[in-house]
């Protein structure tokens, strides 16, 4: 229980701190340091892509042995 609940915690923080970065770094969204820099487009998007991996992670249904799907 507390396992998803961190997964389902860090995931959305991840995600959402990963599309900022991607904002930022496109232009999109103000900011000095990452504005208009190509790499934190990439960083972002690597740190979104881990975010939604744990979304996905804690929330997948699992079948329970001996129980036809």
């Amino acid at each position: 229980m507390v396992k998803k609940i961190l997964l389902n915690l860090f995931g959305a923080l991840f995600t959402f701190s990963g599309c900022t970065w991607m904002g930022q770094g496109a232009g999109f969204l103000p900011g000095k340091l990452m504005h208009n820099d190509p790499q934190w487009i990439l960083w972002g998007a690597l740190l979104a892509a881990l975010g939604v991996t744990l979304l996905y992670l804690a929330n997948r249904r699992r079948s329970h042995a001996g129980t036809v799907v």
